[in-house]
C-alpha cells in the first residue's frame, strides 16, 4: 500500500492537470481492496476485548455462590420442612425482619432478577460480540485468501460449540422463570 500510494504520488506530480482526475480514480482503485481490508483489521482490533464475558461470569459466579452458600453452608430451615410439619413460632422466629434465615431467603429472592433479567441480557451481550468475532476473523481471512491451520480450526470450532451452547441458555432461564417465576 505504501509503495502504491508513493507511486500515486509520483504519477500525480508528474502529470498535467487535466489528467489528474483519471490518475485518481485510478489510484482510488487500486486504494479499495487495502482499505476494506483495513477497515476489517481495525474492527477486530477494536472488538477484541480480554474481558469479554467478564459480565456474565460475574453473575454465574454471583448465583452459584448463593446456590452453594444455601445448599451446604447455610440450608434455611424452610427448606428441611416436610408435610406441613412446620412449628408457626419457630417460623416467626426464623424469618420476621431480622431473623436467622430471613436473609438467606432475601438473598435468594435477589437472585431471581439475576436469572429473569441479569444473566440473559449478559448472555445476549456476550453472543452478539462473540457472534461478530468470529464473523469480522472470516470475513478478514477471505480478503487476505488466508487458511488455517488445523490447531487454530480446533481453536474455532471450540468457541462455536461454547457460543452455540451458551445461546441455549436464555430458553432454559425462560423455563425456570415460568416455573418459579
Amino acid at each position: 500500500m505504501i509503495l502504491a500510494t508513493r507511486k500515486c504520488v509520483l504519477r500525480i506530480k508528474d502529470s498535467e492537470k487535466e489528467d489528474i482526475e483519471e490518475i485518481l480514480s485510478d489510484c482510488v482503485a487500486q486504494f479499495i481492496p487495502t482499505y476494506k481490508l483495513l477497515q476489517t483489521t481495525r474492527l477486530i482490533a477494536s472488538s477484541h476485548d480480554p474481558n469479554i464475558s467478564t459480565e456474565y461470569e460475574d453473575l454465574s459466579s454471583k448465583l452459584v455462590t448463593c446456590l452453594q452458600r444455601l445448599k451446604w453452608t447455610q440450608t434455611p430451615k424452610v427448606f428441611e420442612w416436610h408435610d406441613f410439619d412446620i412449628s408457626v413460632k419457630e417460623f416467626e422466629t426464623l424469618y420476621k425482619e431480622g431473623g436467622k434465615d430471613n436473609q438467606e431467603i432475601v438473598d435468594l429472592l435477589k437472585m431471581r432478577k439475576i436469572i429473569h433479567v441479569d444473566l440473559i441480557e449478559a448472555i445476549a451481550s456476550l453472543s452478539a460480540r462473540v457472534e461478530s468475532i468470529l464473523s469480522t476473523r472470516d470475513s478478514f481471512m477471505r480478503e487476505m485468501d488466508l487458511t488455517t491451520s488445523d490447531h487454530a480450526n480446533t481453536s474455532i470450532s471450540q468457541i462455536v460449540e461454547i457460543q452455540e451452547c451458551v445461546q441455549q441458555l436464555p430458553p432454559k432461564l425462560l423455563t425456570l422463570r415460568r416455573l418459579y417465576g
